[in-house]
């Protein structure tokens, strides 16, 4: 999954692939996290939980002719998601868009 195609050579039907074959790995991963979710769920095991989801890395998916997993400190390589969400909590979520890095992670 890694091609760097001059600018010249786009091709449009190669940029919507790439796209449905990413779009299509994320609806994927709902369907896991869902299923994960119900079957926790159902056995009391987010009655008070944290659930904590994020990625390794970004993609690269026709920016600047690059399709490629990971390859580069590009943005699209970078950015990825961290989402927490608090189960069983009656507590006030709130959004904080500050810059972090994977570094504030504990592993």
């Amino acid at each position: 999954y890694y091609r760097r195609i001059p600018t010249a050579d786009r091709d449009p039907a190669l940029q919507l692939r790439a796209t449905n074959y990413y779009d299509n790995g994320v609806v994927q991963l709902d369907g896991v996290l869902a299923d994960l979710v119900r079957v926790l769920g159902s056995k009391g095991l987010l009655d008070d939980a944290l659930l904590v989801v994020t990625a390794d890395h970004g993609e690269h998916i026709g920016e600047g002719g690059v399709y490629a997993h990971a390859n580069s400190v590009a943005e699209e390589a970078l950015h990825v998601p961290f989402i927490m969400i608090g189960l069983g909590s009656t507590a006030e979520l709130s959004r904080n868009t500050a810059l972090s890095s994977q570094v504030d992670i504990p592993s």
